[in-house]
């Protein structure tokens, strides 16, 4: 039996899906693809690929002074769903990656609601049940 997953491990565990396509439970078999990942040289590009997340959301985000900051979330394999602070900009010298981020990774909560989008063009309508020409046999 695997013991569930922290926050932080879910996101390691999907990264290491996106790199290998292989779903790992356990927090030691997730160490050892990632050293294996990272004597290839390919994690920490996935990692900073990742931590801008899939999703904004509405979650207030924590500040920090030098940076600017939005919460942003991601669906993990399981079908929950994780929340971090996204932290950007800073200046020409600054390095917002170097924050830490996957080790203040928290579950949240989504509801996925249908949105009506209206389309606009110049011009009249086109009429898309336009009635159809029958052929008069003679």
């Amino acid at each position: 039996m695997t013991r569930k997953l922290s926050p932080e491990w879910k996101i390691r565990q999907k990264i290491v899906h996106k790199l290998t396509g292989s779903t790992l439970d356990s927090v030691t078999e997730l160490k050892k693809a990632l050293i294996s990942l990272e004597s290839q040289g390919v994690l920490q590009d996935a990692f900073e690929e990742f931590r801008s997340g899939e999703y904004a959301s509405d979650i207030t985000p924590e500040f920090q002074r030098d940076y600017e900051s939005k919460s942003v979330a991601a669906q993990m394999l399981d079908g929950s769903y994780i929340g971090w602070t996204y932290f950007y900009g800073g200046g020409k010298h600054s390095e917002p990656e170097s924050l830490p981020w996957i080790e203040d990774a928290y579950p949240v909560s989504c509801v996925v609601r249908p949105v009506t989008h209206y389309e606009f063009s110049k011009g009249r309508p086109k009429s898309k049940n336009k009635p159809k020409k029958e052929k008069v046999s003679a």
